[in-house]
């Protein structure tokens, strides 16, 4: 069984994704929020995708706002609370089963991921190693580093925009516009 606990200890807690959850007792709910922020940031680090990083305050503000409600509840909706993961396996089979009715976008999706981590790999590989060897002027080898950075962000952002456009015209479609 939870307990409140201090309100401004609360909200410093409150501060770290997930510790406050786990501050007032939720140990589940709080470890699902703590483990998705740092594992997202782990991600985007190790892949070098920074697009994964905006995802980032989504979670921190989910965590910031679902402590302060969860401290504001009245004393009979808090101790009612059960502390219960965020996901669970019928989300996950939601989700496969939505990648598989959508599996042309869903590759798509992945291997514009899977050449932007190559792309990354390979732009160190080529920038380090060999451009030395062909000495180009300073500014050639400037705008082809430029360019070696935002060929990958042009595909996830076009991949972006296309998602959004179909979501728009599938909504049209739906009302009968």
């Amino acid at each position: 069984m939870t307990r409140k606990k201090n309100r401004l200890i609360t909200f410093l807690w409150s501060l770290i994704p997930g510790a406050g959850e786990m501050y007032l007792g939720f140990m589940k709910r709080g470890a699902c929020i703590m483990g998705a922020f740092w594992g997202l940031l782990a991600l985007a680090g190790q892949l070098q995708l920074e697009i994964f990083l905006l995802l980032s305050p989504v979670i921190w503000f989910y965590s910031f706002f679902e402590t302060g409600n969860l401290s504001a509840l009245p004393d009979e909706e808090f101790y009612a609370m059960e502390d219960d993961f965020i996901l669970h396996r019928e989300d996950f089979r939601k989700a496969k089963n939505f990648i598989t009715s959508h599996r042309t976008a869903s590759a798509a999706v992945l291997i514009i991921f899977g050449v932007s981590i190559l792309w990354n790999i390979f732009q160190g590989i080529f920038y380090r190693f060999l451009m030395p060897w062909l000495r180009l002027p300073g500014e050639l080898l400037e705008f082809l580093r430029y360019l070696g950075r935002a060929l990958p962000q042009t595909a996830v952002a076009i991949l972006i925009l296309w998602a959004g456009y179909q979501l728009l015209k599938g909504k049209k479609e739906e009302l009968g516009l």
